[in-house]
């Protein structure tokens, strides 16, 4: 089974059933695994005539799967289980991201009791961070209400709707930004709506690095490779400044950000023919 799930003008699609035995830090797409989800694609969908260079980036990851014994990666079940040591220690494994938050209530839920506190856990009461729109019905008129301020303040439709799809009610924050320091920007050529992601994510998200901010804060690596190529050079600049980089620190996060860019885009059996090339 795949899926096929639309996010901003692109689709993501995946996954893939192989079973692993690399560095479990950094697993890397593989041009079998590629093909096999493009080839999966062209099937279901002959219309669409998916090719390698539609492909625009990648990521990978691991199941945390239970072994079973003669059992492939897809056969085994995706159910989680908990283990308890005679230490005290709690253990859940198994299961899928999806999940991960029954998962944790599960956990909660248990060391709860063992501690006395007879009281379920509440975290799925507690709005997430950008979602207090009390309510997903709220949701297309705070849009078309905030659109407006976005624009108000310089930005287009499109880099406004942008920044409220990715901070939710935090844009409030995002547009005080633009609003009171939107000018700082310019000397390092970083338009409105970046400096402010930027400043936002420094300032709130615990940025810390380039690839904080293309990747894990913003996940353009992923869904506009685009937009990490026209707004890397800038952005480095600007950390430079704000975080004192020395130079070799200047270096290093600027080759780290190349790193994943790669990473993103080239398959590791793909990437390592071409360094056989080279030499």
């Amino acid at each position: 089974m795949m899926f096929a799930i639309p996010r901003d003008g692109k689709t993501y699609v995946g996954t893939t059933d192989t079973f692993y035995k690399g560095d479990i830090v950094s697993p890397r797409m593989t041009k079998a695994d590629r093909d096999y989800i493009i080839d999966a694609v062209n099937y279901m969908f002959p219309e669409v005539k998916l090719t390698v260079n539609d492909v625009e980036s990648s990521w990978s990851g691991l199941r945390p799967l239970i072994h079973e014994e003669g059992k492939s990666a897809s056969e085994i079940s995706r159910k989680d289980e908990i283990f308890f040591s005679q230490s005290g220690f709690i253990s859940i494994a198994g299961g899928k991201l999806t999940g991960y938050r029954k998962m944790a209530e599960k956990i909660v839920n248990i060391v709860a009791k063992d501690l006395g506190i007879n009281k379920p856990c509440t975290t799925d009461k507690i709005p997430l961070s950008g979602g207090d729109f009390g309510g997903a019905e709220n949701f297309a008129s705070f849009v078309e209400e905030k659109v407006k301020v976005g624009v108000a303040l310089g930005l287009s439709k499109n880099e406004a709707e942008k920044l409220i799809h990715l901070y939710g009610t935090n844009v409030n924050e995002v547009f005080h930004i633009i609003r009171t320091r939107g000018t700082e920007g310019e000397k390092y050529g970083l338009s409105k709506e970046v400096f402010a992601s930027l400043v936002y994510s420094l300032e709130n998200e615990m940025v810390t690095t380039a690839v904080d901010f293309f990747n894990r804060r913003t996940s353009a690596i992923f869904f506009n490779i685009a937009w990490v190529e026209q707004w890397k050079n800038p952005v480095l600049q600007y950390m430079k400044d704000h975080c004192h980089w020395t130079k070799e620190q200047y270096n290093y996060n600027k080759n780290k950000l190349e790193e994943e860019i790669e990473h993103a885009t080239t398959p590791v059996d793909e990437e390592e023919k071409v360094e056989s090339m080279s030499i």
